[in-house]
């Protein structure tokens, strides 16, 4: 559990996510618990409308996905 006076870490994209167009996109669960640090992008489509991109953050900096800012 992260603690309020704790300074998070701060992590950029390190490669470039395509979505490719005809990717099927399923019902969001109500409701997530999650046991492990997650990241999480807010992605804006329009001005009107945004998304978000979430993953643990442990893999994506094993892939290479993320890395960590100075």
């Amino acid at each position: 559990m992260v603690k309020y006076s704790q300074k998070l870490k701060k992590y950029v994209l390190a490669k470039d996510i395509v979505i490719p167009a005809g990717t099927e996109i399923g019902h969001a669960a109500n409701r997530v618990e999650r046991f492990v640090p997650f990241g999480e992008a807010v992605i804006g489509f329009n001005k009107d409308m945004c998304g978000d991109f979430t993953m643990p953050l442990d893999e994506m900096l094993e892939i290479g996905l993320v890395k960590e800012l100075d």
